[in-house]
């Protein structure tokens, strides 16, 4: 956070590719995804979820949801699929609401770290291609609220003894 004070009233914009490859390493990671569970990313923010024979088709809204946390959205195709993961036991960064499913990206574990940076986001994309994912962010540092850092004071000289003349 003291960084952040130094940065305040920048802007920055940033595009970082995930790639497929990417996204296939992290799923083992994630916390409640059984094992086997495989995610294709299509143009059109077209996702497919697979797991073993059974998959499911989503889209990828484009922007994520900042306020009051952010929160990445998928839309499943299927209301069957939707109603059976509203009764499955999910992460608790995963909400299903009709056949909405949103992944509260603030409570993922692997991204406690970027915690400071969310109320500075100002927007937020991800779009879905044969190759991966392409995240966009826009961020504007704002006043932090920190106290600037504190600066050392000048060394005291000893008593009797004076500065030299230059």
């Amino acid at each position: 956070r003291s960084g952040l004070t130094r940065l305040a009233d920048t802007r920055v914009s940033a595009v970082v590719p995930v790639y497929r490859t990417v996204v296939q390493e992290l799923l083992p990671l994630v916390p409640g995804l059984p094992a086997g569970v495989a995610v294709s990313l299509g143009d059109d923010q077209h996702v497919q979820v697979r797991y073993g024979s059974f998959f499911s088709n989503a889209t990828l809204r484009p922007d994520i949801l900042l306020r009051p946390a952010p929160v990445l959205t998928l839309e499943l195709a299927s209301q069957l699929v939707a109603w059976g993961l509203q009764r499955a036991a999910l992460p608790p960064f995963v909400r299903v609401s009709g056949r909405l499913v949103q992944i509260w990206l603030a409570e993922l574990p692997a991204l406690t770290d970027v915690a400071p940076l969310w109320p500075h986001v100002d927007r937020l994309t991800c779009t879905s291609t044969p190759s991966g994912l392409e995240i966009r962010a826009d961020l504007h540092i704002k006043a932090t609220g920190e106290p600037p850092p504190a600066r050392r004071p000048a060394p005291r000289q000893a008593p009797g003894r004076h500065a030299p003349h230059g």
